[in-house]
């Protein structure tokens, strides 16, 4: 693996059962969890990111003029950036949420060579830092490279769905699995962590294991 990869940390809520819907994480929790990392990036999925706009707010915000400048930049920020993986341009009109965020510094997204032009065009318009890679879906490792190199980052967190971090996994981009167990059970119908993983993984060993919040276990997992 390039030596010019960050080390990236799948970091997730999930319930007894496994899965990752289909019960409410305590998302202080697992962000006070996730911050322990200390990332320079936090890596999301554009479902993710879809998502959890529809979730928490009842109407998305109107773009204002200060959305569509990038954030000035301040020494000794030591807020994360957010790196959307969005090569479908699922995010557009909504991006200016997340850049209004105080928890992170600034905003750059994921994009591929088949990313719609009308999406690369607001992208560019509102001064989102753009990294291209990959045909119809983004080159993870060659984008984690970039980010690396373009905006040295050496600690990712990637805070996402079953999709996103299978492919991390399934790539052998991801360096440490970081779980806070919900005592809760899912049931049927939800989606399960590493769903998508097309083979068996055993090479995780135990780094360490904890109790957090009230009821929560938080489980710190290196990846072979």
């Amino acid at each position: 693996m390039s030596t010019m990869l960050p080390d990236v940390i799948i970091h997730t809520s999930v319930s007894i059962d496994g899965a990752v819907t289909g019960f409410e994480p305590d998302i202080a929790l697992h962000y006070e969890v996730a911050a322990e990392f200390t990332p320079d990036a936090m890596l999301v999925g554009s479902r993710t990111a879809k998502s959890g706009i529809e979730h928490y707010l009842e109407e998305v915000p109107p773009e204002e003029d200060g959305d569509l400048a990038r954030p000035a930049a301040h020494a000794g920020d030591t807020r994360p950036l957010w790196a959307f993986v969005d090569s479908g341009g699922r995010l557009q009109g909504l991006l200016h949420v997340y850049r209004r965020s105080d928890y992170c510094r600034d905003i750059v997204v994921l994009v591929a060579e088949e990313t719609p032009a009308s999406y690369l065009e607001y992208l560019r318009a509102r001064d989102y830092p753009i990294i291209r890679t990959g045909g119809d879906h983004v080159d993870l490792q060659t984008a984690l490279e970039v980010l690396r190199r373009r905006f040295s980052v050496q600690v990712v967190v990637s805070d996402s769905g079953e999709r996103l971090n299978s492919a991390l996994l399934e790539a052998g981009l991801a360096k440490t699995l970081s779980l806070v167990i919900t005592p809760f059970v899912a049931g049927r119908g939800a989606t399960h962590l590493f769903e998508g993983l097309e083979s068996k993984r055993e090479d995780f060993v135990l780094e360490r294991a904890g109790k957090v919040g009230d009821r929560c276990v938080h489980l710190v997992y290196q990846v072979g």
